[in-house]
């Protein structure tokens, strides 16, 4: 006091509140332009993240109740495909001290996209297709010839999930311009399409090729029904020829479908029983290249 005589309380003690720590943080839920971040914090805390495409972050979202919680979620929204987003918990409790996580990172899902997409012709019946994606996805191709009806449009594709592409088109009909469309899905289920490209493939000088020539005998009633199975490796109009083995001048000509296909089958009857007869088949491509084999 003013004399200078003094007096002291008795020794009492006091206690700091212990300093919020965040858990338990983790990124799900990501998609092309959205990202869920959960955490936990210690005690009571406002619930608050600032993210970006730095360590400086730039733009942040809190919850709109602005309440005190321990157990926190916030949505990010409208974020940019494929980047890498930087990001940390601003945690604030009821007596306005302040926490902040360590910088974290996670990236959007990419957008499927086609580059590189090329058709290079290995023969007159053939193309190879190459491209690369930027995601893993499946791949749908639609083709068809320029000049040819809808109904015509053939499909390919791989369900295997790639980023490098490759698809080899076969039975093709040589010195024709084609016209194809590939369609890329990501796991997501995100298409994405070349729109229409084309290629032509050379002029065709080129026979087909017959293979797995098959002849059958049955008999169906009174009749003796022959039936004359082939595969071409293109498009071609199926023909066979066939007589008794004695008789060269007793030969009989029958024509398969008028249209260009690779499974041929032709059936006829009027045989003679008990006689050996010889058969070749032939196949007319649509350049007028004509193949054939002999059974």
């Amino acid at each position: 006091d003013a004399l200078g005589s003094s007096g002291e309380s008795t020794v009492r003690s006091f206690q700091t509140l212990p300093e919020s720590t965040i858990t338990s943080l983790k990124v799900t839920d990501i998609t092309y332009t959205t990202a869920l971040i959960s955490w936990k914090t210690s005690n009571f805390t406002s619930s608050k993240v600032e993210y970006g495409f730095s360590e400086s972050y730039g733009q942040t979202k809190e919850t709109a109740s602005r309440g005190f919680l321990t157990e926190h979620t916030i949505q990010l929204t409208e974020l940019e495909s494929g980047n890498e987003y930087h990001y940390r918990i601003v945690a604030e409790n009821e007596k306005g001290a302040i926490v902040r996580s360590n910088d974290g990172t996670f990236n959007t899902v990419a957008e499927p996209s086609i580059t590189n997409l090329t058709a290079v012709a290995n023969s007159q019946n053939e193309v190879t297709l190459r491209w690369q994606t930027n995601t893993l996805t499946s791949t749908v191709i639609k083709y068809r010839p320029v000049s040819g009806p809808l109904k015509d449009e053939l499909t390919a594709g791989d369900q295997q999930f790639i980023i490098n592409h490759t698809q080899i088109l076969k039975s093709l009909i040589g010195n024709t311009e084609y016209q194809f469309e590939v369609t890329a899905t990501d796991r997501q289920g995100k298409q994405i399409s070349s729109g229409i490209r084309r290629f032509s493939t050379p002029i065709d000088l080129k026979p087909p090729e017959l293979s797995e020539l098959k002849v059958s005998v049955t008999r169906s009633g009174d009749e003796i029904v022959l039936t004359a199975k082939w595969k071409t490796n293109e498009p071609a109009k199926g023909e066979i020829v066939y007589g008794p083995k004695t008789r060269a001048d007793a030969t009989v000509n029958i024509t398969g479908t008028s249209s260009l296909v690779t499974d041929h089958n032709i059936v006829t009857t009027g045989l003679s029983p008990g006689t050996p007869y010889s058969l070749t088949a032939f196949a007319t491509d649509l350049a007028g290249n004509r193949g054939s084999g002999e059974i």
